[in-house]
């Protein structure tokens, strides 16, 4: 199974989890740092900042994401996160994971972290399909009708941005080819 990281600061903390669920129906298994310990209520804003950055459990936060970063297979940049998540897409990339960037409203990200970014995201909706496709290409490639994709694509220039889900069959259309692959029927069809 596929893995993921959202790298979002803990402001995000909310969004992180809305948008978890959403990975995990794509087939991804989400290293959930929002899932650990959080600090005690009652803390001011500065002594919340304090226990992430020194205390005991911050430490135990830190290596978890410092892990994750390097064992995801897909490092997502949750903007506008600031240095901690610009950090973590830095460490990711540096373990040649995939670094997905979901740019903030107002973000216009510095030399180092648009380097790090594979690609760079818009909106939640456009990333999702864009990771979507790219599990479905994973899931096709896998069950051997990968190389049947490949030299289509090789032949016609397509790329996987091409890939549609089909109306009629429920299976996957490959550009305006109209060649029909049901991965679950294992069959082939030219509509």
């Amino acid at each position: 199974m596929q893995t993921a990281y959202i790298a979002a600061s803990v402001q995000h903390k909310h969004a992180v989890q809305l948008l978890t669920p959403s990975l995990e129906n794509l087939g991804l298994k989400v290293f959930d740092w929002t899932k650990l310990d959080s600090p005690p209520p009652g803390l001011t804003r500065e002594e919340r900042r304090r226990w992430y950055d020194t205390d005991r459990k911050g430490g135990d936060l830190f290596a978890f994401c410092r892990a994750a970063c390097r064992q995801a297979d897909l490092t997502i940049y949750y903007g506008e996160s600031g240095q901690d998540a610009a950090v973590e897409a830095a460490i990711a990339s540096e373990n040649r994971r995939m670094v997905y960037g979901l740019r903030g409203a107002l973000e216009s990200e510095g030399l180092m972290l648009h380097g790090a970014v594979h690609r760079w995201f818009d909106s939640v909706s456009e990333m999702l399909v864009a990771i979507g496709r790219a599990q479905l290409a994973r899931r096709l490639w896998q069950s051997g009708m990968g190389k049947l994709l490949h030299t289509r694509f090789c032949a016609e220039g397509l790329e996987f941005r091409h890939i549609f889900t089909c109306d009629s069959c429920g299976g996957i259309r490959v550009g305006e080819a109209k060649l029909c692959i049901n991965a679950d029927l294992g069959k082939r069809r030219v509509q």
